[in-house]
């Protein structure tokens, strides 16, 4: 018979193998997402407190391209209060509550990389939650784009101009 300490760090171990088990990878925090896309990206974190405590967890992703990001944070266990999601230091705006914990969203975000950050308290004891985070691209056409496009339609109205009077 162990220690309640032991026994809480048991019981987190065998709760992040669960976790990296069945959801793949898991990031902790300081880690790197990777890239987003359509499938989720998934993180993770622990907090041992000895007194009531906040936390702030960052996690680093990048954008291949112009994107909305949606995402979500989960308490697994323990007692954690969720204060902010951020994205490079902005606010993701009021939780949106879902049947397992909250859900934000963010964008249109540039291409590039970016910060995601996940602030709250927690109660002593051992306390634990996941999350995951997705992109899915805007259709914000390049300049570049819309240049050509414009030019095209411009020359098809000559065209059609021409064909009425001749």
């Amino acid at each position: 018979s162990g220690s309640a300490s032991t026994r809480g760090c048991a019981r987190a171990a065998a709760t992040m193998m669960a976790v990296s088990a069945s959801q793949a990878t898991v990031t902790f925090p300081g880690g790197n997402l990777g890239t987003l896309s359509l499938f989720p990206e998934h993180f993770a974190s622990s907090v041992l407190a000895l007194h009531p405590k906040t936390f702030t967890d960052s996690y680093t992703f990048s954008l291949a391209s112009t994107a909305n990001v949606y995402g979500s944070v989960s308490e697994l266990f323990g007692s954690i209060t969720f204060a902010q999601v951020l994205i490079d230091g902005f606010d993701t705006g009021p939780f949106t509550p879902t049947t397992t914990g909250f859900g934000f969203d963010f964008g249109p975000l540039a291409a590039g990389v970016h910060t995601l950050t996940v602030k709250g308290s927690v109660l002593p004891g051992l306390s634990m939650y996941q999350g995951s985070i997705y992109a899915i691209p805007t259709s914000i056409p390049e300049p570049s784009s819309v240049a050509l496009l414009l030019g095209g339609l411009g020359l098809m109205g000559v065209m059609g101009a021409r064909k009425r009077l001749g």
